[in-house]
């Protein structure tokens, strides 16, 4: 289908390299930010809906650390008990004890055997519970290991709310860097619609003006959604043997949405 309007591959696949990311300012800020947190401190939290692009950001943050620090990605899940320790363990080749408190004693001596650093990027944070949170907490304040661990909680917006409970005033009170990724204006989505066209060799012109207006409105800002409508739209013309995305390729993709 994509060699019909002359690009190689499907140019809003949500399997976007960490060369190929747009990097509109409000990515650009955060990733700026966030690259020296190891650096100057344990905890660092990324907030942004669903779609904005952290899983993005915390890839190209991994490319980045890797070198000079052992990094790992948790992508985690609804954790319970000592859920969170024995999911960490699992990232460092370890084999979990039965028991809490035994988990925590191995956990500490596998991160004090360490001869790296280790940058753990903890994504879908708001997962977590607040017994988990407390648990992170006990961890990273930790005197023998200051320095050893660095943890980066990303999550959707609810996890500011977990994390401003009074029982986790000393966690909150750790954090060194809060990133908060935002929405892409007109301008800007116009021109990731064209960033994301040219890197598989395709123009934006097979959009027309009409089409492409209304794919910023609906999608108002999320790169996720500006994959998704501009996708479809190209779906649907390629569906009625039309070259040329139009306004009514976008509206049967709304339409189907509804449905």
């Amino acid at each position: 289908m994509f060699d019909f309007f002359d690009c190689r591959e499907n140019p809003f696949s949500e399997n976007n390299t960490v060369e190929t990311t747009f990097e509109h300012p409000s990515f650009k800020k955060g990733m700026t930010s966030l690259e020296v947190f190891p650096e100057m401190g344990d905890i660092s939290v990324l907030v942004a809906r669903t779609g904005l692009g952290k899983t993005t950001l915390l890839k190209k943050l991994k490319s980045s650390w890797n070198p000079k620090y052992d990094v790992h990605y948790l992508h985690l899940g609804s954790l319970k008990g000592a859920g969170l320790f024995r999911a960490i363990l699992n990232l460092l080749g370890e084999h979990p004890r039965m028991g809490k408190d035994r988990m925590f004693s191995q956990l500490f001596g596998a991160l004090s055997k360490q001869q790296r650093p280790i940058c753990l990027l903890m994504d879908e944070a708001q997962l977590l519970s607040s017994e988990s949170m407390t648990d992170l907490r006990l961890l990273c304040g930790n005197l023998d290991l200051q320095g050893r661990l660095k943890v980066l909680l990303s999550g959707q917006p609810s996890m500011c709310r977990t994390l401003k409970s009074e029982s986790l005033t000393d966690l909150r009170e750790r954090i060194t860097i809060q990133v908060s990724l935002q929405p892409m204006d007109q301008i800007l989505s116009i021109e990731y619609l064209k960033h994301r066209m040219e890197a598989v060799g395709g123009k934006l012109k097979i959009f027309d003006e009409e089409s492409i207006q209304l794919i910023i409105k609906y999608s108002e800002g999320v790169p996720r959604r500006l994959n998704s409508l501009a996708f479809r739209a190209m779906l649907n013309a390629f569906q009625h043997e039309e070259k040329m995305v139009q306004v009514m390729h976008v509206r049967e993709s709304l339409t189907r949405d509804d449905t």
